[in-house]
C-alpha cells in the first residue's frame, strides 16, 4: 500500500514552490533555445535582403545616398541580432545566480559554459566581421558609383553627399564595434549584477 503524505500546509507551499520554479525554468530554458535560434534566421534574412538591395540599388543608381538603403538593412539586421544576444545571455545569467548557485546541483550548463575556455579560433555571436564586411563593400561600392566631376556646379553638393554617405557607414561600424565589446563583457558584468540582487 503506498505511503501517502501527510495532509498538512507544512507541505504544501514548498510544493508548489518547486513547481512554480520548474515551470519557470523551463520556460526560461525555451526562451533561450528559442531567441537563440531566431538570431540566426535574423542574421539569415538580414544578409539575404541586403544583397538584393545592394544589387538593385548600385545597377539602379549613380547617387551615394540611395546606396544608404544597403546600410540601414545592415543595421536593423544587427540591432535585432544584437538585442536577441543580449536577452538570452542576461536570461544564462538569471538561470545561473537563480538555479545553479547552489554547489552540488544538476542544474550546471550556465556556470559550466561560462567557465568554458578553449584556445584558438571562437565563434562570433554576434557575426561582427561579417556586418563589418558588408557595410565595407556598401561604402566602396558607393564611393565608385559616385559621379563627382570635379569643375561642375554640382562638384560641391556631390562632395557633401559623398562624404554624409561615408560618415553614416563610420558611425553604424563604431556602432557595431561598441556592442561587441559590450557583448563580450556582458556575462561577467551581469553575473554579478544578479549576484547582488538576488543575494
Amino acid at each position: 500500500m503506498p505511503i501517502q503524505p501527510p495532509d498538512s500546509t507544512e507541505n504544501r507551499p514548498a510544493g508548489a514552490l518547486n513547481s512554480l520554479a520548474l515551470a519557470e525554468y523551463r520556460e526560461l530554458r525555451a526562451t533561450i533555445r528559442e531567441r537563440g535560434s531566431l538570431r540566426h534566421i535574423v542574421v539569415l534574412i538580414t544578409f539575404s535582403v541586403w544583397t538584393a538591395t545592394m544589387l538593385w540599388a548600385a545597377s539602379t543608381f549613380s547617387v551615394p545616398l540611395f546606396l544608404l538603403i544597403p546600410l540601414v538593412v545592415l543595421v536593423a539586421g544587427f540591432e535585432v541580432s544584437f538585442a536577441l544576444h543580449v536577452a538570452v545571455e542576461r536570461v544564462g545569467r538569471f538561470i545561473q545566480v537563480r538555479y545553479e548557485r547552489e554547489s552540488g546541483t544538476a542544474v550546471s550548463w550556465e556556470h559550466t559554459a561560462m567557465g568554458l575556455r578553449v584556445p584558438g579560433g571562437g565563434v562570433d555571436p554576434l557575426f561582427l566581421n561579417v556586418f563589418l564586411v558588408a557595410a565595407t563593400l556598401s561604402l566602396l561600392t558607393g564611393v565608385w558609383v559616385s559621379p563627382i566631376t570635379h569643375g561642375s556646379p554640382d562638384a560641391g553638393f556631390q562632395q557633401v553627399e559623398l562624404a554624409v554617405f561615408a560618415a553614416a557607414h563610420a558611425a553604424a561600424i563604431v556602432r557595431w564595434i561598441s556592442a561587441g565589446r559590450y557583448a563580450r563583457s556582458q556575462r561577467v558584468r551581469e553575473l554579478s549584477a544578479f549576484e547582488e540582487l538576488l543575494r
